[in-house]
């Protein structure tokens, strides 16, 4: 019976190796399929005459070399050195060797010493949310253009750098490949994790509603500087001048509030979950009570000047991050 089983061990592990290189060739089909079928048929014959060449003899000695391999071993080692492996490791640890999600706030460090943040109070008022008047390349996402009214409100001067974060989450996320340092926009931050550090640090994320007013600073063009995407060159990183990779925060003028790289550099995660437009006045909307994904914000470095114009709405899953993604808090 054992020699059966290494006979039967060893075709199995002859018609894997082919099965592999079938598979192999099935992956290629996929990019190129001109003459998939033909190569197919290839492998098909060529098993055959493998087994062939090799012989009944080499067959059989291999058959043996495997017989004796398992006899070495000895039934009682077979037997229980699974059992015996389980049994060293202990109920506990196969009960709780799967990792559990990790709460960011459970990585805050002492917080005795705040870390200051450029805190910039921002008037209340009303504006038109939604589509410049104009603008040609605003989409059905940004309609219709409707009036909010909202409370005054504090709002980071800038991103959230790399140095900030970690101060107060003790880690630093970013995996942008191509530049970082203190100064840099933190990214590849997930939702959760964006409104831990807010909250941690006696905030919250901005609504939509709160940064479109603060991007727009009493503009009503389509960019901050104005309707001509070429105003963005003092303004904003975006893919005409940000050799693709992000870069400290406050290199590019500030708008009207006061405020950095607000168009540009990096994506900012907001708190509203996305969803259509209402076309009535609102006053201080906070967004849907449910969705899918939540709503990013203002373009990024790699991104074109199309996705910069201020009305932009883009949406991300909570559990995703890129690192062309970050935030600022609001309070």
């Amino acid at each position: 019976m054992l020699r059966e089983a290494a006979g039967v061990a060893l075709l199995v592990a002859l018609l894997a190796g082919w099965g592999c290189a079938g598979q192999g060739s099935g992956q290629g089909d996929q990019v190129d399929q001109d003459g998939a079928a033909g190569q197919d048929l290839q492998l098909d014959t060529r098993l055959p005459d493998t087994l062939d060449s090799l012989g009944q003899d080499t067959l059989d000695t291999m058959d043996t070399q495997a017989l004796d391999t398992l006899d070495s071993l000895g039934q009682d080692t077979l037997d229980t050195q699974a059992p015996d492996t389980l049994d060293s490791l202990g109920q506990d640890t196969l009960d709780t060797q799967a990792p559990e999600a990790v709460d960011p706030l459970d990585t805050l460090v002492d917080l005795t010493q705040p870390v200051e943040l450029p805190w910039l109070a921002l008037p209340g008022g009303s504006f038109t949310m939604g589509c410049s008047p104009e603008d040609a390349d605003c989409g059905d996402l940004e309609k219709p253009s409707h009036t909010v009214t909202l409370a005054a409100f504090e709002l980071l001067a800038t991103e959230v750098t790399e140095a900030q974060y970690e101060a107060v989450l003790g880690v630093n996320p970013a995996c942008s490949y191509a530049a970082g340092g203190p100064d840099f926009p933190v990214e590849c931050v997930r939702w959760a994790e964006a409104k831990a550090f807010c909250e941690a640090v006696g905030g919250r994320l901005p609504t939509e509603a709160e940064w479109e007013y603060a991007a727009r600073a009493g503009t009503t063009t389509r960019y901050t500087c104005g309707d001509d995407p070429a105003c963005l060159g003092d303004l904003a990183w975006y893919s005409a001048n940000s050799d693709q990779t992000k870069h400290p925060v406050k290199l590019r003028a500030a708008n009207a509030f006061g405020l950095y790289d607000m168009l540009g550099n990096v994506w900012e995660l907001t708190a509203d979950w996305h969803e259509l437009y209402e076309a009535q006045p609102q006053t201080n909307p906070q967004g849907p009570d449910t969705g899918v994904n939540r709503v990013i914000r203002g373009g990024g470095f790699s991104f074109a000047a199309d996705s910069l114009r201020v009305s932009n709405r883009g949406a991300v899953p909570p559990t995703d991050y890129a690192h062309y993604i970050g935030f600022r808090c609001a309070r």
